[in-house]
This record gives structure tokens, C-alpha cells and sequence, in this order.
């Protein structure tokens, strides 16, 4: 996906691309759903954005 953003001139904001693990190893528990996912629309219409992410995140006990 990086590429194909940057193929059309936009700037890759993002320096993850593994998420979950790297928040995991610092004490949270996430789960990553792509942009068009329909689990994130909560019954609406997503709009097709495979670009996009959206991410969830608990911090696990004994880190706070």
C-alpha cells in the first residue's frame, strides 16, 4: 500500500507497519482494521479507503 500512496505523489505518514506487535511490546493489546472494513462502520456504509487503518487499543494491566 506504501508504495501504490507514493506511486501517486502523496507522503507515507506512517512508519509502522506492524502495529499490533509494536504496541504490543510496549503493554498495549490492538487489534488494526483496514479502512474499509465493515466491523469499524457500527451498521453505516464504510467508504472504501484501503489506504486507511484504524486501530484500537488497550493498555494491559501492570503497565498503567
Amino acid at each position: 500500500m506504501r508504495e501504490r500512496v507514493e506511486e501517486q505523489g502523496a507522503q507515507w505518514l506512517s512508519a509502522r507497519d506492524d502495529l499490533e506487535q509494536w504496541l504490543g511490546g510496549h503493554g498495549w493489546r490492538a487489534t488494526v482494521y483496514a479502512g474499509d472494513d465493515p466491523r469499524i462502520g457500527h451498521g453505516r456504509t464504510v467508504a472504501p479507503l484501503p489506504a486507511c487503518w484504524l486501530a484500537t487499543a488497550a493498555l494491559t494491566a501492570g503497565e498503567r
